[in-house]
């Protein structure tokens, strides 16, 4: 499936296996975590999305990684991400583990990140930095 999935928007599924993908999930992961450990998310609430990284590709084009909804924090890995396309579709789902693990799930506030990243990409350069601060400070004071 997400092979399939890959190839229809252009990203072959040795992309989705590549280094930044990976960076990007480690570094989710790792502030999946930190986040935990500061207490600034519960085990299983609040989610993580990042944009993967690549110069190569428009940033409006750039894939996303989105840490499942309903896990603990503390202990995801990176192939426990969702990798979305940039239109919010999922491309690639973590398999699920074995019980007593409930079945990954996509956040409910994908819909919200993905305005989030529209938003923010749609602003001039000049602008993003305000607004980056005004999210940053509300953000971790909400979540």
């Amino acid at each position: 499936m997400a092979a399939t999935a890959a190839a229809t928007i252009g990203f072959p599924q040795a992309y989705l296996e590549g280094k930044e993908v990976k960076e990007t999930s480690s570094l989710v992961t790792e502030l999946c975590r930190h986040f935990y450990t500061q207490g600034w998310v519960s085990g299983t609430g609040g989610s993580i999305t990042m944009k993967v990284h690549d110069a190569s590709i428009p940033k409006p084009d750039q894939l996303i990684i989105m840490s499942p909804s309903g896990v603990q924090k503390e202990r995801m890995q990176p192939e426990d991400m969702y990798i979305l396309s940039p239109n919010g579709s999922i491309i690639s789902a973590p398999s699920p583990k074995p019980y007593p693990n409930k079945p990954p799930k996509c956040t409910d506030c994908a819909p919200l990140f993905m305005k989030v990243f529209w938003f923010c990409l749609t602003l001039q350069d000049s602008e993003t930095d305000s607004i980056f601060v005004f999210f940053s400070e509300t953000t971790f004071g909400l979540f």
